[in-house]
Formats: structure tokens, C-alpha cells, sequence
């Protein structure tokens, strides 16, 4: 995207597992990927990004952080007291396809979102999952979350049970059963231009995988 930009004829724009945070236009810079993307979602872009523990372990993404919580989306990682990163991980013995709890069985949200993707797609697994949480700006608003201008919608999609707990530097930081852990989430925003546009954000990039995706059982 850095050299090339986005192709006018983008109907999907996909970040997997990012390695470097995007750019934006400063005293090394002088070309903005967070503009580009910016300029993309106002006119009616779709766009789905896949982040993980792993992700936030290679480094700061203070650009892509700051765009995707102006669509409602705040990944949870926590700094130690060190100043290095201690990435959150989501464990769930009781609600887990595999023997380290690791591997989660998500549950849907109730919402207008969800309630239109067919029941047997609902069987849903996060593994090596981190989670997210509604960024400041967002209010609820009945089953989803408003911006201050009104112009976005953001509605979770698949949540941690609430017997999910958060580790993060070898303690537990988190607990899904005192605030939602979010591992799916779409915000919708309506643009001057009468189209719509939509943001996709995983917690897991494993939720993406061959495995997961070619599974008979699960509905990834």
C-alpha cells in the first residue's frame, strides 16, 4: 500500500498479522498509508484486519491503533514495568477445543449483525487470541455502539464465555466475567457520498488459519 496505494477498483482491503505499524506523513515520511486508508474507508471501503498476541510482540502500532479506534476497536495489551510489551492472552480451560485452553469456543452476540448470519456458521473458534474492547467516542446505543457523530456503529460479533481470563507478563490482568472480551467486531459507518462502508477486526489471526477455515465442524 506504501508504494502503490489502493486500487480504485478495491472492492476488499485485508491486513493479516501486520509486522510494521502504518505509516503517516513526518520528518521521515512523506507518504501516509493511514491517509490512503482513510480516503478509502470515506468512500465506501471494506476493509478486515487479523491481529494477535503475536502481533503486538513485534512491536508498537501506535498509527494502526489510532485509526482503528477511531472505528471503535481498542486491541487490549498491557506494557510491563520493564516498558516492554507484555501482549494480553485470552485463556479459557472450560470453553476450549484444545487441552491449554488456548484454543477458544466463542459465543455470538445478540444483535442485528449476527442474528443474519446462519446458526450452523455460529460454532466459532479464536485460538492464540488477545481481545478488544470499545473504544472511548463509542456509546452503547441498544445492540451496538454509536460514535459521537453518529456516523458509525460498531456491533460485536463473537465475545469470550465468561469463564475467560486475560494473561498478560505471567498474571492474570482480565477476567470476561466482569467486562466483555471482544474477538469479532464490525462497525459500520455511512458516508457523505450514501454508501457504506464497513471495518472487520479480529483478535486472532488463527481464527483465519487453513485449519480453522477448512474445519467441517467449525463455522470460521
Amino acid at each position: 500500500m506504501y508504494t502503490d496505494g489502493i486500487p480504485e477498483d478495491c472492492d476488499l482491503l485485508v491486513t493479516y498479522n501486520p509486522k510494521k505499524d502504518f505509516s503517516v506523513k513526518n520528518e521521515v515520511s512523506n507518504e501516509s498509508e493511514i491517509e490512503m486508508l482513510e480516503e478509502y474507508m470515506s468512500l465506501g471501503g471494506k476493509y478486515m484486519i487479523f491481529l494477535s498476541p503475536d502481533t503486538f510482540a513485534s512491536g508498537g502500532f501506535e498509527n494502526l491503533e489510532g485509526f482503528l479506534s477511531s472505528w471503535g476497536v481498542e486491541y487490549m495489551h498491557e506494557t510491563n514495568n520493564d516498558g516492554i510489551e507484555a501482549c494480553s492472552i485470552v485463556k479459557d480451560s472450560a470453553n476450549s477445543l484444545t487441552a491449554d485452553g488456548y484454543t477458544l469456543l466463542a459465543k455470538s452476540a445478540d444483535n442485528r449483525i449476527m442474528s443474519a448470519i446462519p446458526a450452523s456458521s455460529l460454532k466459532n473458534s479464536f485460538g492464540s487470541t488477545t481481545y478488544m474492547s470499545v473504544s472511548e467516542g463509542f456509546s452503547p446505543n441498544g445492540q451496538a455502539y454509536v460514535s459521537s457523530d453518529g456516523k458509525r456503529e460498531l456491533y460485536p460479533m463473537f465475545l469470550a464465555r465468561n469463564t475467560a481470563v486475560a494473561w498478560a507478563d505471567g498474571k492474570a490482568v482480565a477476567r470476561a466475567s466482569e467486562e466483555d472480551f471482544i474477538l469479532m467486531s464490525l462497525c459500520e459507518q455511512d458516508c457523505d457520498n450514501g454508501e457504506k462502508s464497513y471495518l472487520l477486526a479480529s483478535a486472532s489471526t488463527d481464527f483465519a488459519s487453513e485449519d480453522a477455515m477448512q474445519s467441517a465442524v467449525l463455522g470460521n
